[in-house]
């Protein structure tokens, strides 16, 4: 049991933003810098961000502006810098405020326990009710493998929120290692994540639960997928999940039957007409049957990013696109749908140089993109 612990993730985003602000230098660009936030354009934010640091003069004001260029950086998957931020806006402060309890947690997921505690521990004393520090505790101790700690921290936080996704996986995850239980942690799992769907942690913990602990490889795939295409490469984990993934379908690649291209011409037609019909998963699981089969089919990869695409899972419809790409790098279409995939993901910057390069080839398409672009810039 004690081997297994380093895969589960008991990730609680204990960020928060802290306010307050006068009329001085940098004022502008923070103001700019949350509107952007607000957007969800988190490059633009860093960029103001930091501009808006180098122009402030107030400690207090410079405090309150790492601290949220750690939140936004974190948010981008740049753990590092975000932890360094942090750690500034704690320099720059008179107390032990919010800002310390995110480096807290920083030093939390950078493996930092011993200093973690430390902060954590002088953040309490200011703040000896603060919810989210005791759960920090509770993880702690978990880290540490002191379950009666973290299993009573735990749970006394989740009585005061128990709608808390986050708060309900590091719950399952502790209760796991205190009492052993493996099939009510996964029935809980599985409940949080019909729950909460969007909720990524849940998801790659059931996947480590399938993966680690019943040797379940088809069970665990779903959700180890479902966790790569919807997180930064820069994130805990990823790796893990990728090389899991990879792994699985070279498996399956060497037990597959490659298709005739008569069963792909079949199949393609099969996958058009189930995304027109709106049957997204259906469509996707065609089309990825086709790419398997045959690398490079354009129409196949094409579709499996439309696919994607409509159903909201923008960074797997970005990946099809760009598999066109690599086939055919002047493919208009795909251009424009990966310039509009990182639309959907906030990547404004991207979309832009892909629309850019779609204006040699399609302008009237381009300068549509192109627009949209700066549309949702404003």
């Amino acid at each position: 049991m004690k081997k297994i612990i380093k895969y589960f993730s008991i990730t609680l985003f204990v960020l928060l933003f802290f306010v307050g602000c006068g009329k001085q230098k940098g004022e502008s660009e923070y103001k700019k810098a949350m509107a952007a936030s607000k957007k969800g354009d988190y490059i633009r934010t860093r960029s103001l961000l930091e501009k808006s640091l180098r122009k402030t003069v107030s400690q207090n004001k410079k405090a309150i502006i790492a601290n949220q260029l750690g939140i936004t950086l974190w948010k981008i998957g740049d753990l590092k810098s975000s932890s360094e931020f942090f750690r500034q806006s704690v320099e720059y402060s008179t107390n032990f405020n919010n800002s310390a309890l995110n480096y807290a947690t920083s030093l939390f997921f950078e493996e930092k326990i011993e200093e973690s505690e430390i902060l954590l521990n002088n953040f309490l004393l200011e703040n000896p009710n603060d919810v989210n520090a005791q759960v920090l505790l509770g993880c702690i101790a978990f880290k540490n493998r002191k379950w009666n700690d973290a299993y009573n921290n735990i749970k006394l936080a989740r009585e005061n929120d128990p709608g808390n996704p986050a708060l309900k996986n590091i719950w399952i995850i502790t209760k796991l290692f205190y009492d052993k239980n493996l099939l009510q942690a996964r029935g809980d799992l599985h409940h949080l994540v019909a729950l909460h769907p969007e909720y990524l942690t849940a998801r790659l913990n059931l996947a480590i639960l399938y993966d680690k602990y019943f040797n379940d490889k088809k069970s665990a795939l779903p959700h180890y997928s479902f966790y790569i295409e919807n997180t930064s490469s820069n994130m805990p984990f990823y790796q893990m999940g990728t090389e899991f993934i990879q792994k699985i379908n070279e498996e399956k690649k060497e037990n597959s039957p490659i298709l005739t291209s008569t069963e792909i011409d079949v199949k393609i037609r099969q996958g058009k007409l189930e995304l027109t019909n709106k049957n997204y998963s259906e469509a996707i699981n065609i089309f990825k049957e086709i790419v398997e089969s045959d690398p490079d089919n354009i129409i196949a990869h094409y579709q499996l990013g439309m696919s994607y695409y409509f159903l909201q899972r923008h960074n797997p419809a970005k990946d099809s696109f760009l598999n066109v790409l690599k086939i055919d790098k002047n493919n208009a279409d795909s251009l424009y749908m990966l310039a509009a995939s990182y639309i959907q993901m906030r990547d404004f910057d991207q979309a832009e140089r892909e629309a850019r390069k779609l204006l040699k080839i399609d302008k009237n398409d381009a300068e549509i993109i192109l627009e949209k672009i700066e549309k949702y810039r404003e």
